[in-house]
């Protein structure tokens, strides 16, 4: 750890509220190895996860910013079977595809506590959820019914993608900020690419940036080669690069366009050779980026 990063760090820890401290130093020993589910007391903790607008906003943001270079392109959910990768403790994307007609959300999370769906804050975010949904889509159903769909509709498995072994059963495929925590991406697309059902369509928002300084988001990352980096800092992310996804997703029998969501204007440090010789300097500025696509025709996954 340089002296930048140590700094950074030390004004987390004095910014952050304690609980908030505790729960980022308790997701560091998760990812080096130990496990556990999420905890009840995460709603009262982070409120994030019980804003009625926060994951209905980012799914209609990222559909604005893909058609804007995509004109053609528009995610289909009525009717549909929807699988979410790494959906997080309140269902993801899950509620806002139910009120669009999504035929069932699954969601696949390793760390999912079904004790939250009891918590007192969780039939408010529920209620307030549907209040939201209404005003923006209209009443296509009343709440008592919304409430059976979350019940009925929605199934969560607590477990990786990779172990994911149901065939043809997805008609649209989900993830945000997910691909990029995943160490085998070829597994992953693996079962991507058995559990998508004819004419299915993905979108994948992926964060390149380091996950540790919202102030210097690629910092760190590029000053020695990826292994090396991985070796010191742990496997939180993968360190692949757009192209990297987009050639694996072409091997695992998918088609697949790459849309910018923005870029880093200046990298704050010099990037070591590993990465030049490998990418282009606008892909190592890239922070977020969509990849959206289906099935190729006639494909044939990578053994």
């Amino acid at each position: 750890m340089n002296l930048e990063q140590f700094i950074a760090r030390l004004r987390l820890v004095y910014e952050l509220p304690p609980k908030q401290t505790m729960r980022k130093i308790s997701d560091k020993l998760r990812r080096r190895g130990a496990s556990r589910v999420y905890s009840p007391s995460l709603l009262e903790e982070n409120p994030k996860y019980t804003q009625p607008q926060r994951m209905t906003n980012f799914l209609m943001r990222y559909e604005a910013i893909i058609k804007r270079q995509l004109p053609d392109w528009e995610l289909r959910l009525e009717g549909r079977r929807v699988l979410e990768i790494g959906g997080g403790p309140m269902y993801g994307f899950g509620l806002v595809c139910l009120f669009r007609g999504a035929e069932r959300y699954t969601c696949l999370e390793p760390e999912f506590n079904p004790a939250l769906k009891m918590h007192p804050m969780a039939e408010r975010f529920f209620w307030l959820s549907h209040k939201d949904l209404t005003a923006l889509y209209g009443a296509r159903m009343s709440y008592q019914a919304f409430r059976r769909a979350i019940d009925e509709r929605i199934e969560v498995r607590p477990m990786f993608v990779e172990a994911y072994q149901e065939e043809g059963v997805a008609d649209v495929v989900l993830s945000n900020s997910t691909l990029e925590h995943i160490q085998d991406l070829d597994g992953a697309f693996e079962r991507l690419r058995a559990c998508m059902a004819p004419g299915g369509q993905f979108l994948h928002l992926v964060d390149f940036g380091n996950h540790r300084d919202k102030m210097n988001p690629l910092g760190g990352l590029y000053t020695k080669p990826a292994e090396d980096y991985i070796a010191k800092e742990g496997s939180m992310i993968n360190l692949k690069k757009p192209s990297d996804i987009l050639e694996a997703l072409t091997r695992h029998g998918f088609e697949a366009s790459l849309v910018p969501y923005y870029h880093i204007d200046t990298l704050t440090e010099t990037p070591h050779s590993w990465w030049t010789e490998r990418y282009s300097e606008e892909s190592l500025r890239l922070k977020v980026g969509f990849f959206v696509g289906g099935l190729a025709r006639d494909a044939v996954c990578a053994s």
